[in-house]
């Protein structure tokens, strides 16, 4: 676990959440507050960090159980996986368009 908070650590540090921002005040992107939910707002690097720092959280509870998974909300997608020596390793994007292919059921 202690890797792990240091790795993440890492990844925000490295991460241009001011970049983001900018990037939503030029689409509009706002997010609903939870104390208010019909107000809307670009968010603030606070409240980003945040909701990063809140998805680690949901992945650290998962990483336990699965190689490789990623969980998103907001824009943000934090990525993990474990290597074949148990090392974790997280990526954090923020991701404007996306299109996958599925398996057909």
């Amino acid at each position: 676990m202690e890797k792990s908070v240091e790795r993440l650590a890492h990844v925000l540090a490295e991460f241009d959440f001011v970049k983001v921002q900018k990037v939503m005040e030029l689409l509009d992107w706002k997010w609903a507050s939870t104390l208010f939910p019909f107000c809307t707002e670009v968010p603030s690097v606070y409240e980003m960090v945040k909701t990063v720092i809140s998805l680690w959280k949901m992945e650290e509870k998962a990483i336990n159980s699965e190689q490789e998974f990623s969980i998103y909300t907001g824009g943000f997608e934090l990525a993990g996986r474990k290597d074949i020596d148990n090392t974790y390793y997280i990526e954090l994007r923020f991701v404007v368009e996306k299109s996958e292919t599925y398996p057909e059921v």
